[in-house]
C-alpha cells in the first residue's frame, strides 16, 4: 500500500510539472463505456466464471510531451467482477460479484497517424464498494462490503483509439490486474477487463 501511494505521489508531481510546462496545450475530455470483466488466476481457473458486463465513466486530461507523444491521465468509476451459475449438490446457485473501483490510469499515448493512436501505461485503482447478489433455489439476497478484498489494485493498461476531427473519440483497451484481490486467504485471483469507450475531447 505504501509503495502504491508513493508511486501515485511521484506521478502526481510529474503531471504537475508537465502541466506547468505545457499548460496552454492541455486538452480535457470525458469518456464512458462498457466493461467486460472477469477474474483470472491459478486459483479460479477451474471455477467456470463468466464475463460480467458493467460500465465505466470519467474524465481525462491529455498533455503533449513530444512530437506525436502525449501523456494522458484521468479518473474513472469502473465496475468489475464476474458472474457464475453453478450446481452444488444438485441445487442451482447464481452469483454475481460487482466491485466498483476508482481508476487512475497514467498512459503514454502515441499518434500512429493524425487520428489513430495506441497507448500503454500503469493504472492505480481504489476499491470503493463491493456487492454480491446471489440466488439459491429461488431465494435472493445480497452481500455488501469490501471485507476480504484489498483496497488497492495495480494494473497495466494497453489499447488503441481513434480521435475524430470534431472532438468525438472511441477507444478499446485491456486492463491487466497485477495484484491479488484477496486480502485474507491469499487466493490467486486478478482483475481482467476489456473496456470499450466513447467520448469527447474538448
Amino acid at each position: 500500500m505504501k509503495t502504491i501511494i508513493k508511486s501515485i505521489l511521484i506521478l502526481s508531481i510529474c503531471l504537475w510539472g508537465f502541466q506547468n510546462t505545457h499548460a496552454q496545450d492541455i486538452r480535457f475530455g470525458a469518456k464512458a463505456g462498457a466493461d467486460f470483466s472477469n477474474w483470472h488466476g491459478k486459483d479460479v481457473k477451474d471455477a467456470d466464471l463468466n464475463t460480467h458486463i458493467r460500465f465505466h465513466a470519467g474524465a481525462f486530461a491529455e498533455i503533449p510531451v513530444a512530437k506525436a507523444w502525449n501523456l494522458e491521465s484521468g479518473l474513472y468509476i469502473s465496475q468489475k467482477g464476474f458472474e457464475a451459475n453453478q450446481e452444488i449438490l444438485g441445487f442451482n446457485f447464481d452469483v454475481t460479484n460487482t466491485s466498483t473501483y476508482l481508476d487512475l490510469p497514467v498512459l503514454a499515448k502515441y499518434g500512429m497517424t493524425k487520428n489513430f493512436n495506441v497507448f500503454l501505461g500503469p493504472q492505480f485503482s481504489y476499491l470503493l464498494n463491493n456487492k454480491v447478489p446471489y440466488e439459491f433455489e429461488g431465494e435472493k439476497d445480497t452481500d455488501k462490503g469490501v471485507s476480504g478484498f484489498k483496497k488497492f489494485d495495480l494494473g497495466a493498461v494497453g489499447g488503441m483509439g481513434y480521435q475524430f476531427n470534431n472532438g468525438l473519440l472511441v477507444s478499446a483497451n485491456y486492463d491487466f490486474g497485477l495484484l491479488k484481490m484477496d486480502d485474507v486467504t491469499n487466493t490467486k485471483a486478478y482483475n481482467r477487463v476489456i473496456k470499450i469507450s466513447a467520448g469527447y475531447r474538448f
